[in-house]
């Protein structure tokens, strides 16, 4: 199940939206760092390397300590979970096996 919220701020409300505009940048630069470091290990190693390493080499970071730690949690968790569908396509494409 996917939840999602809407929320609509007001322009002349312009705290909230410094807020959710700083939130949201620096969620994005989560997501990129993990992405990142798991790309490049990768290429390194030949390995994947999972969500817990992650965490534990991200959570000192700047990135991570911008963004509440449950949403910086979600947000590495997206990452694995974006890998693991490539991981399962690289095995199932020289099979022909591709969803449509």
């Amino acid at each position: 199940m996917l939840l999602i919220t809407n929320n609509r701020v007001k322009s002349r409300n312009k705290t909230k939206l410094a807020i959710l505009k700083d939130g949201t940048r620096a969620s994005k630069d989560l997501y990129n760092k993990a992405l990142y470091t798991i790309r490049q290990h990768f290429f390194e190693r030949q390995e994947y390397l999972p969500y817990p390493k992650v965490y534990h080499l991200l959570k000192a970071s700047d990135e991570y300590k911008r963004v509440l730690s449950n949403a910086s949690q979600q947000t590495m968790k997206q990452v694995e979970n974006a890998f693991k569908s490539f991981f399962t396509l690289l095995r199932i494409f020289p099979e022909g096996k591709l969803p449509l």
